[in-house]
């Protein structure tokens, strides 16, 4: 999607100017519109670039002036700004799908996945021949909105009209984990079997995943193991220790979480899952000094402080927090989040013996979750304290349901996807 920017010179052509002015005036305008381009390609010199169109524009209103400045702000993060220009594009030629088209895309990193939706369908539909790209970013939309076989079909189209190995590849992949977060194995395998033929390595990292999502976390740690010695990364150190502790290694998971701290001290990665892993094992004071260290405040991370610190006497306060993320992230929609925050409130209340609050808060994530999950560790966790309370009704109540959910992962969380995705970028630009 980076290289979208490249096509706007043969976009320009085929749209019209809003004024006549002289050639030498034309050409100072096109000068500088063409340097904006060179620049923005690449995404590396964008504040160079948006000055570049902005004396473009100041000679004279021109449509793909405008599609070019609002290309140039999303890339600069400045998303609002862009879906302006885009706006004045659209006006001026409300039938042009490539505008639709860099709507969904702006709308996709601002989260806003239902508007995505909508303008890549609207991009379909005024594009005679669609792109991949447009494709791509319907596929993703559906995926962190839950609709994972849409998201399936929207990367088959993408993958018809791929032209580079990179495309085939992204699309090819992105794929595979739609089948696999929709159950869907087989087919999963198969898009495995063909990404072995254009990257290896890769296609061993989605093995894993598929590895991890299916439950069989034995052989996904042989994988993270050999992927970690390969090529140690903030990343592979975090899925090793995971799996670590989901294989029952705690003292290994242990002491990679503080290797992993050790080596990457400056990373939110590294931090938030030592925090998380503390969390489980009911150390709160060194998971509330590890999530203290996370420089980002979005509703997963303060959840996780929240937890901690209500076992760590401040239960008015961590209350009134996670009610007031529930509510967030609700009007939000914010899926993901929202259903931490019910299981967080269900865990903490067992914990604290208050059963018929937990059951009301277990209640509500059944209702938003059709594959309920829960690792085996957490829930031998709170059997432990549900079955010394057996006389309470409520306690039962809570552990029959319990009882009832997969010990399988399943899914790829889009919250948590979409930090890790941000927490890696701020790593690699350090």
């Amino acid at each position: 999607m980076k290289k979208l920017l490249t096509l706007l010179t043969l976009i320009m052509l085929a749209l019209p100017s809003f004024s006549v002015l002289t050639p030498e005036k034309q050409a100072e305008a096109e000068a500088h519109y063409q340097k904006a381009i060179y620049l923005a390609n690449g995404n590396r010199y964008n504040q160079e670039a948006l000055d570049e169109i902005n004396k473009a524009i100041a000679i004279r209103q021109d449509v793909a002036y405008n599609l070019a400045k609002g290309t140039i702000l999303r890339q600069l993060g400045s998303y609002e700004e862009a879906l302006k220009y885009y706006d004045l594009v659209l006006k001026e030629k409300p039938d042009f799908g490539f505008g639709y088209a860099m709507k969904a895309t702006t709308y996709f990193y601002m989260q806003d996945y239902k508007k995505s939706l909508e303008n890549s369908d609207l991009a379909i539909k005024y594009t005679k021949e669609p792109r991949a790209e447009t494709y791509m970013v319907q596929g993703l939309s559906r995926t962190m909105s839950d609709d994972k076989l849409g998201a399936a079909e929207s990367f088959s189209e993408a993958l018809k009209l791929s032209k580079t190995r990179q495309e085939k590849f992204a699309n090819l992949s992105s794929r595979a984990t739609a089948y696999m977060e929709a159950g869907q194995f087989d087919k999963a395998d198969a898009d495995i079997e063909e990404l072995k033929k254009l990257n290896p390595q890769a296609a061993k990292a989605l093995t894993l995943t598929r590895y991890f999502l299916s439950g069989n976390f034995k052989d996904a740690l042989k994988i993270a193991q050999e992927m970690n010695k390969q090529n140690k990364s903030s990343i592979s150190m975090m899925l090793l220790a995971a799996l670590y502790d989901l294989n029952g290694k705690t003292k290994n998971a242990g002491k990679t979480y503080n290797e992993l701290v050790k080596d990457y001290p400056n990373s939110s990665i590294s931090y938030f899952f030592r925090g998380s892993f503390y969390l489980g094992e009911d150390k709160y004071k060194e998971a509330a000094e590890d999530f203290k260290m996370v420089k980002d405040n979005a509703p997963l991370v303060e959840i996780n402080r929240a937890a901690a610190d209500y076992f760590l006497g401040k239960k008015e306060e961590s209350v009134e927090k996670l009610t007031t993320l529930e509510k967030a992230t609700a009007a939000a929609k914010t899926k993901g989040a929202l259903k931490t925050v019910y299981l967080t409130f269900t865990e903490i209340y067992i914990k604290d013996k208050k059963f018929a609050d937990a059951l009301s808060y277990l209640n509500k994530y059944i209702e938003i979750e059709r594959r309920p999950a829960i690792d085996k560790k957490s829930l031998k966790q709170l059997n432990k304290i549900l079955d010394k309370n057996k006389k309470d009704p409520a306690a039962v109540e809570v552990k029959q349901k319990l009882s009832k959910f997969s010990d399988y992962i399943f899914t790829v969380d889009p919250d948590i996807t979409a930090l890790m995705m941000r927490w890696a970028q701020q790593d690699l630009a350090k």
